[in-house]
């Protein structure tokens, strides 16, 4: 990498923590409103479920992103087509809503430390498309393998130690099968 790539990269990344940390400060002020007036969810699922079906919520969530991207604001009554033609959008607001969750509304265990990141949570947005994802990043791993189970294809989110594992003894097992069969068959 040039050092005018390492740069914009490094601006990237810090503009998108930015970004994040500055929609959590916003959304305090909401949270704890949120916090004196409500229940609280019990988990990450009631908390999206909660989300899910409040349409005005979904509909400007999307549209924010939406006008960002294409210069215009998304018609009502396509947004659920919008949602089943790209399924990364719903992962892409589950990553948030998870991050307020385990940031904030969680009654235990709440913060920032060993929680996914910003890019961990963007991550989100390929599981649609893979059927195993990847990582040797705890946090991400722990968001990824909640956020898996709301994708349409299910993946399956695997630490790196895991999957090389598994890996491994697949390659092992085959070996040693392919030595039994031309030992069995020599005798």
């Amino acid at each position: 990498m040039t050092d005018i790539e390492t740069a914009r990269s490094y601006e990237f990344t810090r503009d998108l923590e930015q970004r994040f940390n500055e929609t959590h400060r916003e959304g305090k002020e909401f949270l704890d409103e949120f916090k004196r007036g409500a229940v609280l969810p019990r988990s990450f699922p009631q908390l999206f479920r909660g989300l899910a079906e409040d349409r005005e919520f979904v509909y400007q969530s999307v549209n924010t992103g939406y006008r960002q991207f294409v210069g215009k604001d998304l018609s009502r009554d396509r947004l659920d087509e919008l949602l089943l033609a790209f399924p990364g959008w719903t992962m892409y607001m589950a990553g948030w809503a998870h991050a307020m969750y385990n940031r904030a509304i969680k009654e235990s265990g709440f913060g920032v430390k060993g929680k996914a990141d910003p890019l961990d949570l963007h991550c989100s947005i390929y599981l649609p498309h893979c059927h195993v994802f990847v990582t040797d990043d705890r946090g991400q791993f722990a968001a990824l393998r909640v956020l898996s189970r709301i994708s349409p294809n299910k993946p399956r989110a695997l630490l790196y130690s895991t999957f090389r594992t598994r890996l491994l003894n697949a390659i092992l097992s085959r070996a040693i099968s392919r030595h039994l069969r031309l030992t069995v068959a020599k005798h």
